[in-house]
């Protein structure tokens, strides 16, 4: 830590809720007893099982608050305005977890002996100390669940020369305006202030975050001798790194770009490959695409949505031949003008979300359905059932046919799947990578299908674990999610495959709907189980894939019903 000569003002504590209520004489005595601090990025405020001696309120930045043992676990997120450490000063106990800047922090350190004689002296200070620590006790017991907060400072760093950075910016902070209000800053925009230099920078951006939800930093090219773009960088909540079709070039890898980060590939065609490649180069958290012409407002306001909160999330549920209920669902959402960002799926919803992902239209995906599920049918090539009844081939050659050597990361929309693994009994998130391997993953039935190996898993279908992997969706924190369940109701399950039921078939039938399997709890969910309760849907059999006709109308009649009777606050641009 770092102190800062910094006038401490009264309005500057009245924005953390805990010293709101106070008085304004007594705020303007605190502020004069308050110790300005900074945490530069990355670095450690107090470290677990440190003696607490101080609380501390957020003016700028971002910490996050880290359990460290046994393995690091990030619990919370913290902005301005928050406060930490209280907790620890009112039991007297170490450090219950470790807190660590994400970016550069200011900070405000309040004494234990202040933070005492306020307990006895505010009731108001009491009782606000009190709903604080009731909204963490909530969320640590599972009965809330904290939203990511939105990224406050987004930094746009182009890692090559000729990429729309600059245009990128504009489209980002038009988009993002229409709900609410956003800044940008660049090198140039400081010119002519008062302060000078970085210091001149950290003011400016200091007044951007009290007037603006969101402030755009728009860094330099690579080989620029200017401090600016570290700035950004060390500022930012989130960093979009530009890159376009040059080859990875070492200045690129140079820059730094911060822990938090996007990969956004420009300029990008039709049928282009090669955003894996900096996948792995730079191991970001999110790869976006950008088209050139006419697509280029259209993919740049996609990713607004994401950054603001604004995206729609589908994801789609297992369930067999009933899944082919998904293709009337996505009719009616996107009939509706809703624009779906985001795309998760569990076995056959992994199929159908993978092609939504890839840029098919509903049309296109039940003639693909069609074709390939019941003109070909995949599940015809049995064998002698040593691990399964089915050797799997002909699912690898459908899968192969429809999404040939595509990577997760060449998809229009952000896409992910789930399987199981066998070996570990965990939940593995499949959002890199060939696509066809990680579908065929999630659909693998186990007993039906031979599991898929890779990377020394043994990965079954994710229903298993998670059939409708909306907690896994909503962690990324970009907005609402429709969430589509195709499965029976419990009660219609028990007579689906009944109690002491013996064989290869039953159980095969159990796994499938997942009996027995805990599901997660839903947030920002605008349909629950749109589907469970349809007795028209659970009559479709597990392998009727020749229903599907009958499957994609009741997908559009329950998705119709839903959108009418929902208030939906649903993006629609």
């Amino acid at each position: 830590m770092l102190p800062v000569t910094r006038t401490v003002s009264p309005d500057s504590l009245g924005e953390a809720p805990i010293f709101a209520g106070l008085p304004q004489a007594m705020r303007v005595e605190l502020a004069s007893r308050c110790e300005p601090l900074q945490v530069p990025a990355h670095a450690w405020l107090f470290r677990q099982g440190d003696a607490a001696d101080a609380l501390y309120v957020v003016l700028s930045g971002r910490l996050e608050v880290i359990v460290e043992s046994p393995e690091e676990a990030v619990i919370r997120i913290l902005g301005q305005g928050a406060t930490v450490g209280e907790l620890s000063l009112l039991t007297g106990t170490p450090r219950s977890a470790g807190v660590r800047a994400l970016r550069d922090t200011e900070l405000l350190a309040l004494t234990r002996a202040d933070f005492v004689q306020l307990l006895e002296n505010q009731p108001r200070f009491s009782l606000a100390l009190t709903r604080i620590l009731g909204d963490q006790l909530r969320v640590s017991r599972g009965l809330t669940v904290e939203r990511p907060p939105l990224p406050a400072t987004i930094a746009i760093v182009p890692l090559g020369p000729g990429l729309p950075a600059r245009e990128l910016v504009d489209c980002l902070a038009r988009a993002m305006g229409r709900w609410h209000p956003v800044a940008s800053l660049d090198r140039h925009s400081l010119a002519g202030r008062r302060e000078h230099g970085l210091e001149g920078a950290a003011a400016e951006l200091d007044r951007c975050e009290r007037t603006a939800r969101q402030v755009l930093l728009l860094g330099e090219e690579p080989g620029v001798d200017d401090p600016w773009t570290e700035f950004c960088t060390r500022q930012a909540d989130r960093t979009l790194a530009l890159v376009g079709e040059a080859p990875i070039s070492r200045e690129a890898t140079l820059t730094p770009i911060g822990r938090e980060r996007d990969v956004v590939c420009c300029n990008w065609v039709p049928d282009r490959t090669g955003a894996a490649a900096w996948q792995d180069a730079l191991a970001p958290r999110a790869t976006h695409l950008v088209y050139s012409g006419t697509r280029f407002e259209a993919s740049a306001t996609r990713i607004a949505r994401r950054l603001a909160g604004r995206s729609v999330g589908v994801v789609l549920s297992g369930g067999g031949a009933r899944a082919l209920a998904h293709i009337g669902v996505l009719e009616e959402l996107l009939g509706a003008g809703i624009a779906v960002d985001r795309v998760a799926g569990c076995s056959m919803g992994a199929f159908i979300g993978a092609q939504l992902a890839a840029g098919l239209e509903p049309d296109a995906i039940y003639e693909c359905c069609r074709e390939e599920l019941v003109s070909r049918s995949p599940w015809s090539d049995y064998t002698v059932p040593v691990v399964s009844l089915l050797r799997g081939q002909k699912l690898r050659e459908m899968l192969l046919r429809v999404f040939a050597l595509r990577e997760i990361q060449d998809l229009d929309r952000g896409y992910f799947c789930v399987s199981t693994d066998l070996i570990s009994s965990e939940l593995v998130i499949h959002d890199r990578g060939l696509v066809w391997p990680a579908v065929a993953a999630s659909m693998c039935i186990p007993g039906a299908t031979p599991p898929v190996v890779m990377d020394r898993r043994l990965l079954v279908d994710g229903g298993l674990i998670d059939n409708l992997p909306v907690e896994a969706m909503a962690s990324y924190g970009e907005g609402p999610i429709v969430a589509v369940d195709v499965t029976a109701n419990r009660s219609r399950r028990a007579g689906f495959a009944r109690p002491g039921s013996r064989g290869m078939r039953a159980r095969l039938r159990r796994a499938a709907v997942g009996d027995d399997v805990p599901r997660p709890g839903l947030r920002e969910t605008m349909m629950r189980s749109i589907l469970s309760g349809s007795r028209d849907t659970a009559a479709i059999g597990l392998l009727a894939f020749d229903e599907v006709d009958r499957a994609r109308d009741l997908g559009r009649q329950a998705a119709r019903a839903a959108l009418e009777s929902t208030q939906h606050p649903l993006s629609t641009n």
